[in-house]
């Protein structure tokens, strides 16, 4: 085995034999107007209506 690796196939690649795929994304991060759409509820909207007496 030799330290330089064998290239020969990477540059002989032809790209055109790919098939075309459409990726779609399973777990899309929520956008700001959904995260305030799903506050758990009991929870009493988290910090936001903590008091500084409370602190």
């Amino acid at each position: 085995m030799s330290d330089k690796p064998n290239l020969e196939e990477v540059t002989s690649f032809d790209k055109t034999k790919l098939k075309k795929t459409e990726t779609q994304e399973k777990n899309p991060l929520p956008s700001k107007e959904n995260e305030d759409d799903e506050e758990a509820p009991g929870f009493g909207g988290g910090a936001k209506n903590l008091s500084d007496t409370l602190l």
